[in-house]
């Protein structure tokens, strides 16, 4: 089993889920052998307490923000690694391979493609187009990035990138093993996660007349505010953009790597991201760019998901049942034929797949929580059935400063089914709804609570 990961990749940047201006052609052309999943809804965001999720099968929410996993939690490597099954790690997203974090805990193979996106890589040469990506004088939104974008500036090629990095040590990993023991190989990739500074001939394929500066990690609100140009905005999208494609030529390599050395025959692969990508107002988000709030809303919460079956189950086919984060692990032991454990809240998807079942479950959670990044009692809450999306902040405090509040305060109540975006609060129309809503999701969070983490 492969498991490909691309982090802070929104659900509508590909053309196999409607977006007739994106261009991923490879997982396009991939999708046609996949189940896609409609409905997978990320319960506790944003990198970690969705790693957290997937690796122990368990609901984040209401119990844990961003942190490590403790040492009595029951991971996915380790139940696999028991019964059998070879379970590899390889990736370049930091968080997840941190010391003390505990994720690569009992993985057999663990491979860390190493550049630190947090100020600590190696400097490099600047290079001649280095001076573009800083605004003369405007402040920049991420001073920890320059020496990052100082090593961009020195690589050669698109295959000094990162995913790119990561997708060939998958490849030389595949080719040496020797494939007498079933493997679960999770291949977690840090892209198209900021800061978004592809090769130019990809972010120019959706802005090619733009000659102003590049912001290639994103506007954070906290230090630039909202006044970027409309020019900029479309700029810093089409970065974004640019690095979805160059994303999926790399995973897409990686999947015709499968195909030509015969695993694909026998081997199950999925492709999902952990969360999305607010990316300003509209259609694009709430206002918001990047995930430094608590935003529950579908720019953020909503999740691609792919699964090719090696007996083409679900070859071509959407499923609008709703999945959760929480859902992979029992899935990944699913596909190996063991039971998920009595702790788990989470349930395998593949009897979706294989058409035994519609659904696994009538609604879909979404939450964003404190831990190192906010205080307690700062989360938010989101609840989405087919039809609704309702979401509240239910601790904020009323007399918060204005430039601390953008989280909203008062509940809000979308219909999914002409409004995806989340565009158009309808609360005051259908009160009754969002009652019913905030109470299901109520009783939901005491029923977790009542077990216990």
């Amino acid at each position: 089993m492969v498991v490909i990961l691309a982090d802070s990749w929104r659900w509508d940047h590909f053309g196999f889920n409607g977006n007739d201006w994106i261009r991923t052609p490879m997982l396009d052309e991939f999708s046609k052998e996949c189940a896609i999943f409609d409905n997978l809804y990320v319960e506790g965001l944003p990198t970690l307490p969705q790693r957290t999720a997937a690796f122990t099968g368990r609901y984040t929410f209401p119990f844990r923000g961003w942190g490590s996993l403790e040492p009595t939690d029951e991971r996915l490597s380790h139940i696999l690694l028991a019964n059998g099954v070879y379970p590899a790690l390889i990736g370049d997203s930091l968080p997840l391979f941190m010391r003390g974090h505990g994720f690569t805990d009992s993985f057999a193979h663990v491979e860390f493609m190493s550049v630190d996106r947090l100020g600590r890589c190696p400097k490099g040469e600047e290079g001649t187009e280095f001076s573009r990506l800083y605004p003369p004088g405007r402040e920049i939104n991420s001073p920890h990035l320059r020496p990052y974008l100082r090593l961009v500036a020195s690589w050669k090629s698109e295959e000094d990138y990162m995913m790119a990095q990561t997708a060939k040590a998958a490849m030389r990993w595949l080719d040496g093993y020797d494939r007498k023991r079933p493997f679960m190989l999770w291949v977690d990739m840090f892209d198209p996660h900021e800061p978004w500074l592809p090769p130019e001939k990809y972010w120019r394929r959706y802005y090619p007349d733009y000659e102003g500066q590049l912001l290639p990690a994103a506007p954070d609100l906290r230090m630039e505010g909202f006044y970027l140009s409309e020019e900029e905005v479309r700029c810093t999208r089409a970065l974004y953009a640019g690095t979805c494609t160059l994303v999926d030529k790399w995973v897409g390599a990686l999947i015709q790597h499968l195909r030509a050395i015969g695993l694909m025959d026998e081997t199950m692969v999925v492709f999902t991201s952990d969360h999305g990508e607010p990316l300003g107002d509209g259609k694009w988000g709430h206002g918001l760019w990047r995930k430094f709030r608590p935003w529950p809303y579908e720019e953020l919460a909503h999740a691609p998901l792919l699964v090719r079956h090696p007996e083409g189950y679900g070859r071509g086919r959407r499923l609008d049942g709703f999945v959760q984060s929480c859902d992979m692990a029992p899935t990944v032991l699913d596909a190996f034929g063991l039971r998920p454990t009595e702790g788990m809240h989470g349930k395998s998807i593949l009897p979706m797949v294989t058409g035994e079942v519609k659904a696994i479950r009538e609604f879909a959670v979404a939450a964003h929580h404190g831990g190192a990044h906010r205080g307690a009692g700062r989360e938010s809450r989101s609840i989405r059935t087919k039809q609704w999306a309702y979401m509240y902040w239910p601790d904020w405090p009323q007399d918060a400063e204005p430039k601390d509040s953008l989280e909203k305060k008062a509940p809000e109540l979308y219909r999914r089914d002409g409004d995806l975006t989340e565009q158009h609060d309808v609360l005051a129309e259908f009160p009754e709804v969002g009652r019913e809503l905030e109470l299901r999701l109520r009783r939901f969070e005491d029923e977790l609570r009542a077990k216990g983490w």
